[in-house]
């Protein structure tokens, strides 16, 4: 209970929280712009298992602010490059083959401003071409965390409208968006033991959809859990 002091609710072995629910707007970031920040109540928890160091946290916090602000975690995942993951036995017509799996990142850039021509110069710096996922840099706890657009055509004019018509937050990620047959998996590890939940995500993006928008004025499809992906268009 944070509502009461936690030394008066001795002893505990180990603390599981939820602290990436519980987050609000700082001004801790680039040139003084918003980031995403633990609320006081977790700041206060944190401040609190610094001085029990005997108290087993699930997860610590130095490894949940990674995951909260898609800045770091775009930084992060970019220093993978490709990870080899080996080789496992895929089921096809002709019986069980090898087949070597391996991970990467996709490109992005941060977009800081609604400047059309600021935003074009760094989607070419960074290589990126349609189509793109614009995603706020809060990436859980807050209502705009999960808003999010998808483009299909180029131009930093596009971006900026899409921006403007999703109302992200500054600062942004632009990511190449990928194929990936319209599920994501959530994975979780605890200890040795791995769990994961598949979930429906952005549907696959032909080259044909990419022509058919990139010839119509609705050339941004707003996304959010709610909607993935509807066809209302911004010009």
């Amino acid at each position: 209970d944070l509502g009461r002091p936690l030394d008066d609710q001795m002893p505990f072995h180990a603390i599981l929280h939820k602290a990436s629910d519980e987050l609000e707007w700082s001004s801790t970031g680039k040139q003084g712009v918003r980031a995403p920040s633990f609320s006081k109540r977790m700041q206060g928890l944190r401040a609190w298992l610094a001085c029990h160091p005997h108290v087993h946290v699930i997860d610590p916090f130095e490894s949940t602010e990674k995951v909260i602000d898609r800045l770091q975690l775009c930084a992060l995942t970019g220093q993978l490059n490709t990870l080899d993951l080996g080789q496992v036995a895929e089921s096809s017509s002709v019986g069980r083959v090898p087949m070597n799996l391996s991970a990467s990142s996709p490109k992005y850039c941060t977009l800081w401003s609604h400047d059309a021509r600021a935003i074009d110069k760094d989607l070419k710096a960074a290589g990126l071409t349609p189509p793109l996922i614009l995603k706020p840099s809060v990436a859980c706890g807050l209502p705009e965390s999960h808003g999010m657009a998808l483009v299909t055509a180029p131009g930093g004019e596009v971006v900026e409208k899409a921006l403007r018509a999703a109302r992200m937050p500054l600062p942004a990620i632009a990511q190449q968006f990928s194929n990936h047959g319209g599920q994501v998996a959530k994975v979780y590890a605890a200890g040795d033991k791995v769990f994961y939940s598949v979930r429906p995500s952005i549907p696959d993006i032909s080259d044909r959809d990419l022509g058919h928008h990139a010839t119509q004025a609705a050339q941004v499809l707003p996304c959010s859990p709610s909607t993935l992906c509807g066809q209302q268009g911004f010009h």
